[in-house]
């Protein structure tokens, strides 16, 4: 005896809603980029696999001019956002955190070792 609801029409207004709050998290981040800087190492020095306890494992490698990070069963083509910090180019529904910047930033000690990967806010640790 409810009345009936059009839940496509329900999860469809909740999309539309998503994108433009993600489109405008992206503008906002975006506007914080400091174009034409570069990273300080060569891109493969960045390759490797990187830890954390709670989060498990990732993995970046340079593929041609492609950095590509592989992630749970996920792999996502990453672009130089400025300095050592990375991201995905605009969001396109393959990327599951949709709520998450997808940015990843690396730590390069002082001796010029990438010594950590910060992603999903959490920091991943290089392994040897």
């Amino acid at each position: 005896g409810l009345p009936a609801v059009d839940w496509n029409a329900k999860h469809k207004a909740a999309q539309v809603g998503n994108e433009q709050l993600w489109d405008a998290e992206d503008a906002l981040r975006k506007a914080k980029r400091r174009p034409g800087t570069l990273t300080s190492l060569p891109l493969v020095e960045y390759e490797g696999n990187y830890e954390h306890p709670g989060y498990g494992k990732i993995s970046f490698r340079a593929e041609g001019d492609r950095f590509v990070m592989k992630y749970a069963n996920h792999t996502e083509r990453f672009e130089h956002f400025h300095f050592d910090t990375f991201h995905i180019p605009k969001q396109t529904g393959v990327w599951p955190y949709m709520w998450m910047d997808g940015q990843a930033t690396f730590r390069v000690s002082a001796e010029g070792e990438v010594t950590a990967v910060q992603f999903l806010g959490v920091e991943f640790a290089r392994k040897k």
